[in-house]
């Protein structure tokens, strides 16, 4: 898992995130993909789009304009084990981007 803080999030109003996911270096990994706001584990929806995966959901309306957004993946593999070369890092899914857009605001 990673983390990431964010400052100046909307308060008061519903939040679409959107993540778009690049690629993968374990084939189910996408499968075991979830996303956190303050420990709070949102409801994702996946679809395909322009080449990379885009996932969604909704965050309820904050109170402060700080927080922490947590990445997890449970299946990772690394390219030494997997006998792909010597990196030993532990890898899962590249996230290209992270959109975060209030809902509601005319």
């Amino acid at each position: 898992s990673a983390d990431l803080p964010v400052d100046q999030l909307p308060t008061g109003v519903p939040l679409r995130i959107e993540v778009g996911v690049n690629s993968t270096f374990v084939p189910d990994a996408l499968d075991s993909f979830s996303l956190a706001l303050d420990g709070e584990t949102l409801a994702l929806t996946r679809t395909a789009r322009e080449g990379r995966t885009l996932f969604e959901a909704e965050a309820s309306p904050r109170t402060v304009q700080t927080g922490t957004f947590t990445f997890s993946v449970d299946s990772v593999g690394s390219p030494l084990a997997d006998g792909r070369g010597n990196d030993d890092r532990i890898l899962g899914i590249q996230v290209d981007w992270l959109r975060i857009t209030p809902l509601g605001i005319d």
